[in-house]
Parts: C-alpha cells; sequence; structure tokens
C-alpha cells in the first residue's frame, strides 16, 4: 500500500510489520481516524487513536528494548523519548489524549 510505505535504501526494511498492522488495525473501531477520498480513490489517511498515561511508558520501554534496524526504527526511538519526557497527561492534567499514529497523503 503505496500510503504506508516509507522509502528505504534496503527494501526489507519497508516490509509491513504484522504487530504494526495489527496496531493500526485495532484503532479503527475508536472512530478516531479520517480517511480523505477522491471519487473512489483513497488520498489521505490520518490514523489515530485514545492515547491513556500507561501507553507512554510502554511505547519507551518497547522502543528502548529494539534492536535499530532502520530509520523507522531510528524516529521511533527518538519520539518515544520526547513524548516520555513531555508526559502531556500531568502537563495538561489530562486521562486521555488523542494521539496520531499516521499521517499519509497521496
Amino acid at each position: 500500500e503505496p500510503l504506508m510505505l516509507i522509502p528505504q535504501p534496503d527494501a526489507a526494511q519497508s516490509q509491513v510489520v504484522p504487530e504494526e498492522a495489527e496496531l493500526h488495525r485495532s484503532l479503527i473501531p475508536q472512530d478516531l481516524s479520517l480517511v480523505a477520498v477522491d471519487g473512489e480513490r483513497i488520498v489521505g489517511v490520518a490514523l489515530a487513536g485514545e492515547l491513556v498515561p500507561g501507553d507512554l511508558e510502554r511505547e519507551f520501554q518497547e522502543a528502548e528494548r529494539k534492536e535499530v534496524k532502520c530509520l523507522l526504527d531510528k524516529i521511533h526511538k527518538f519520539l518515544a523519548g520526547i513524548e516520555r519526557q513531555a508526559d502531556i497527561f500531568a502537563h495538561f492534567g489530562v486521562d486521555r489524549a488523542l494521539y496520531l499514529y499516521m499521517l499519509g497523503v497521496d
């Protein structure tokens, strides 16, 4: 699916990761994502879901354990650290947040 690919020098690094695909599918029933269409063609996707405080620490720990094999792994590790430090839940005094997991446009 072209909307979900990230160009990589090694084509194998652009392969779909089953765990990530399952996470993305699990967000759809939350009804927080958007799809932009032009006629019958999908031209954009905003994949969003609910984030709760424990998600920040879990994502950070998973990113720290995971070996960096490609650019996306490096980006994920970087963002997980920033999100953990920012702690939007404490900063804004909320217990849920809308999290944009992915934005793709054609």
